[in-house]
């Protein structure tokens, strides 16, 4: 942990993959600065897309909504809005 530590300290990026992975584990080493792989764990069903980054989102806004940038199926932005969890979450399943 010392190590990873000092890593950090000195502007690295880190990165865990382990099998197991829960969204506290992601959302505790995301406020670490600290970036999680969870690709086996979606592929396999234990996590889903929008667990995962759910995990990860915070917001500084006093009405918890999340900057979210909207783009159309050629991936153009349209523009920023601000969603609620839930939203972002439902847009993960539907993909």
């Amino acid at each position: 942990a010392s190590a990873a530590k000092a890593c950090l300290r000195e502007g690295m990026m880190l990165c865990v993959m382990a099998e197991g992975v829960t969204c506290d584990d992601i959302a505790w080493l995301d406020s670490m600065g600290i970036e999680t792989v969870v690709g086996n764990q979606v592929l396999s069903g234990d996590l889903t897309l929008g667990q995962a980054l759910g995990a990860a989102l915070v917001s500084d806004r006093p009405d918890g909504l999340i900057p979210t940038v909207v783009v159309d199926e050629d991936l153009v932005s349209l523009g920023l809005c601000y969603s609620k969890r839930e939203s972002v979450l439902e847009a993960c399943k539907r993909g």
